[in-house]
């Protein structure tokens, strides 16, 4: 870690003492900047964003590093951004929704009241595909029950740019073919893309702010 630009940083790997303090105030610059504590992610993946960082600011140490962003708001942001996982598509895990339709679902909508409220929480829910793939998939087996179930997925994540595109509902054309299989019609063709529309959409309530939306719905009676 104490050294980038395609070099290599020590034989084992092993994070040395003097880079482990400069990576707890990589981690204090930033939760000071966002409010989001990363000291408990996943090691290789802050290291591999950080090297990142320090090639494309042409820095050779963490030292130097650290120096840099003390200095440059606009890059601690970049790293926010960066250590943010985003990858996320409709129905990305198949064998997962499966097992959620046909084990999961009919145990969420047992013994409940005919036009009763469900409620469905997707976090880190990126820019949206994951909440509208669960509203699709609850909605197509409401209409199966044909209890009258009223819907609500409460979607959030800490980067508030992927959530402005989640409440957008603005998608490439080719989404369609994630979707068709399953005889969802959550979409409606619009040029240069799909829009999510209708019940799909408004079931969906998406939320940049963790916190608040934890409160809220810990507050809610008959959360599930």
């Amino acid at each position: 870690m104490t050294r980038a630009r395609g070099r290599a940083s020590g034989g084992s790997g092993a994070v040395q003492p003097q880079a482990e303090n400069a990576l707890r105030k990589v981690f204090i610059l930033l939760r000071a900047q966002t409010d989001h504590d990363f000291s408990q992610y996943k090691p290789s993946t802050v290291h591999r964003r950080i090297e990142r960082r320090l090639i494309v600011n042409q820095l050779d140490s963490m030292d130097d590093y650290v120096k840099f962003i003390q200095q440059s708001p606009v890059e601690i942001e970049a790293l926010f951004r960066d250590l943010l996982i985003g990858v996320t598509s409709f129905f990305r895990d198949p064998e997962a929704f499966d097992a959620l339709r046909m084990q999961v679902l009919p145990k969420l909508f047992e013994r409940r009241t005919p036009g009763s409220l469900v409620r469905v929480w997707s976090t880190g829910c990126s820019t949206g595909e994951e909440p509208y793939s669960l509203a699709m998939l609850l909605h197509e087996y409401n209409e199966e029950m044909k209890q009258g179930f009223k819907l609500q997925i409460f979607a959030t994540d800490i980067d508030s740019q992927a959530v402005a595109t989640a409440r957008a509902g603005m998608y490439p054309a080719n989404i369609a073919s994630d979707i068709s299989p399953r005889g969802c019609r959550g979409t409606s063709p619009a040029n240069p893309g799909a829009a999510v529309t209708g019940s799909t959409r408004s079931s969906a309530t998406c939320w940049s702010s963790p916190s608040m939306t934890c409160s809220r719905i810990r507050r809610s009676p008959s959360w599930t």
